[in-house]
Order: C-alpha cells, then structure tokens, then sequence
C-alpha cells in the first residue's frame, strides 16, 4: 500500500494545492505537514495530534477522512515493533547470564550497560509522552478558563444589573414637587375653545399676556390661567367654550361679535355685567343688560 505521506502528497499535488493553501485552511503549521507528507510522524507532537491533523487535511483535500485515519493505523501496525522494548531488555541480560564468562570483570560491564539502556529507553518514552500530556493539559485548562468566563459574563447580565438598578434607586430618590407647584396647579385656571366655523378671538390671560387668535373649523386651543380670562369672540356662536371642565352656554349667535367676557374662579359673564353662567335648563337670553344701547345724552342750552 502507498505510504499515507505519499499519498496525500499525490493528492495534493494533482488538485494543484500548495502547502500554503493547506496550512491557511487547516491552521496546521507547515512544518508539521511536510513531517506528514515525509512520514516523520515521530516529529508529531503525539497520536492525538497526528490523527487530527490527518482528519483536517483529509477533508482540505476533499477525500475521505476515515480512509486516511485507516491507512496511518494500518502504517503503525506494520511499523510497530512486534516485542516491547523491555523485553528485548530482559532478553539481553538473559543472554549476558548465559554466556560463560569466566572473568568477573565483564558482568560489571554488562550490567552497566544494561542499565544505561533502561535509562534511554526511558528518557525517550518520557519525551514522548510529556509533550502530549502537556499539550491535553493546556487544551484541558483553556477550555475551562473560556467556560469559566462566560458563566462570569452570564452572571453579570443576569445579577449585577438589577442590583445597580436597585443601588441606583436608593441613592436617586425621586424628586418630589415642590409644594407651590402643586398648589399653582390645583389653583389654576382651564380654557378650552373649539372652532365650529372660522372665529377670530382676542384673549387676556390674568390681565398680562394677550393673544390674537384665528381658529380654522375644527381647531382647538387650550390655555391656563391663575386668575383670569377676558375674551373677545369674532363669531360667538361658532365657537364652544369650556371653562375649568364646565362647558358654558354660547355667548351670542353665529356672526356676532361679543367683547369683554370674563372668566374667573368667582365670576363667569360680561364684564361689568351679570353672571353668564346658565343652567341646562334655561333658556338663553336674546341680550344681555350691558347690551342694550342708551339713548345719547342732549347738552343743556
């Protein structure tokens, strides 16, 4: 059977694939493939590094990972000695007893060697093997490491960010209004106008701030107060007001101007003139007193 080197060589070679390729694909070092290729698996870090290394260059290769994997078992069968290294140890001074040597100088010698042999044979196995155990320990210890740190990040997410909302909240607590905020809003004073028709208005808020209005069909405004409202309606009856939740009777009919309504806590009408405030069950007057026009006064001659 071709050697498992020459025959990932070959098939390398006829798919036109440089080593480079392979080694970037596979993250394998190239020193360790040309050891493949070559057959120098003894200069392999171990067996379980070797098989895997086959296993990845068989699939860069596109071929069949388990018939490479067979073809390198059945390579250290043929290559693997048939008796152990200690026997061969033991048959050595089973064969230095039986020789007759009549001189006592040589058994020193022989025994000697004997022992010098056992002493390489294990250095090598040792070297064999320290480089293997080493490297699963490292595997072993980074694996561990990368576990243990994402069970750290998981118990971040999960622990420390409620316990710095909760840290968070103790030491911010909530600002609370101050006490003449609260009494400016209850105090206050609610306009709300919805245009019907197109209305032209003139309002004065607590005798201060006046606003020119002109309201499309169907717009709204909302307004505040401390004290009072003194309104100029352009179309009092194409408008509806209401006045701190109370929605007040119309002014006048559609068309009519009306000036001078106030609107206070204690007083809603005409200025200078009697309450305009209706119930649901009056009837609205056709003109208010303030209304009604006064004949001119004549001078005296």
């Amino acid at each position: 059977m071709e050697p498992i080197g020459e025959y990932l060589k070959r098939i390398r070679k006829s798919s036109d694939t440089s080593l480079e390729t392979v080694a970037a694909k596979t993250k394998i070092n190239i020193t360790y493939l040309i050891a493949i290729e070559e057959g120098r698996f003894n200069d392999l870090p171990g067996e379980v590094f070797v098989k895997g290394f086959l296993r990845s260059y068989a699939k860069c290769l596109g071929i069949s990972e388990a018939d490479v994997i067979d073809r390198y078992n059945q390579l250290r069968n043929e290559t693997k000695e048939t008796v152990p290294l200690e026997n061969k140890a033991a048959d050595l001074i089973q064969r230095a007893e039986a020789v007759n040597l009549d001189t006592k100088k040589i058994t020193p010698i022989i025994g000697s060697a004997v022992v010098v042999f056992l002493i390489i044979l294990a250095i090598l196995f040792l070297r064999t093997e320290e480089p293997v155990k080493k490297a699963e320990k490292r595997e072993d210890k980074k694996v561990k490491i990368e576990n243990t740190e994402k069970a750290v990040e998981k118990a971040k997410d999960v622990i420390e960010t409620p316990v710095q909302a909760l840290n968070k909240k103790e030491t911010e607590p909530a600002p609370q209004p101050k006490a003449e905020q609260i009494k400016k809003a209850k105090n206050s004073l609610t306009l709300v106008i919805n245009a019907a028709e197109q209305s032209w208005l003139m309002i004065t808020i607590d005798e201060k701030e006046k606003k020119d209005i002109l309201l499309q069909p169907g717009e709204k405004i909302n307004l505040k107060a401390e004290k009072s409202f003194l309104i100029t309606l352009g179309n009092a009856g194409g408008v509806d007001i209401e006045f701190n939740g109370k929605k007040l009777e119309p002014f006048g009919p559609k068309g009519r101007v009306v000036s001078n309504i106030l609107l206070t806590r204690e007083k809603i009408g005409r200025k200078k003139a009697e309450s305009a405030i209706k119930k649901e069950t009056d009837m609205p007057k056709e003109k208010d007193k303030a209304e009604e026009v006064q004949p001119p006064l004549q001078d005296n001659q």
